[in-house]
């Protein structure tokens, strides 16, 4: 049984034979060391993992929150490294101005402006020559269409923009929802 069958037969997601029936002296896995690895043995090791990603990632997210308040206008902003937050910069004296110019916002919304005239247009390919094929292919690509236009493509499409153009990629998570009604009704 690999490790994948453990962490499933461990989770409860391995079948109704397969459970887990809450003996922390079950041995799971081992480690890198070799070493036996019960259930609160890679907990453990699955947080502390967590814990150093989190602490791995936030300098990228500090950025991303920087990123975000210049482009709605908080210019006068910095990252402060010893408590990781971003702080308002204050003013030292009196007879300084705080004259700023926004020169993010611009670009971006630029930027955003030129990629939502670009069409997205997905079509099927037949898988070969044959009158059948090109035809199935040919409704396939109708039924796609419709499913975008139905199901808000335009607008996934322009938010993923502007999470792109903000912290330089965007994701869609692709799922069947049952509890959704069909396509045609």
């Amino acid at each position: 049984m690999d490790i994948i069958e453990k962490i499933k037969k461990f989770s409860g997601r391995g079948g109704a034979q397969n459970r887990y029936v809450g003996r922390d002296d079950t041995v799971l896995c081992r480690d890198r060391d070799g070493r036996d690895m019960c259930a609160p043995d890679v907990v453990a090791e699955l947080r502390e993992e967590l814990e150093a990603r989190r602490v791995e990632r936030l300098p990228l997210e500090l950025e991303w929150l920087l990123n975000s308040d210049f482009l709605s206008g908080h210019q006068t902003c910095s990252v402060n490294s010893s408590s990781c937050r971003i702080e308002e910069d204050e003013v030292e004296h009196d007879y300084m101005e705080r004259g700023v110019y926004n020169r993010i916002a611009p670009l971006i919304e630029t930027r955003i402006a030129n990629l939502k005239t670009v069409s997205y247009s997905m079509t099927v390919e037949p898988m070969s020559a044959d009158a059948d094929d090109v035809e199935k292919s040919s409704i396939s690509t109708k039924l796609l269409r419709y499913a975008m236009e139905r199901g808000g493509f335009d607008e996934l499409k322009n938010s993923l923009l502007q999470w792109s153009e903000l912290c330089g990629s965007a994701f869609v998570l692709s799922f069947w929802d049952e509890s959704e009604r069909s396509v045609g009704g």
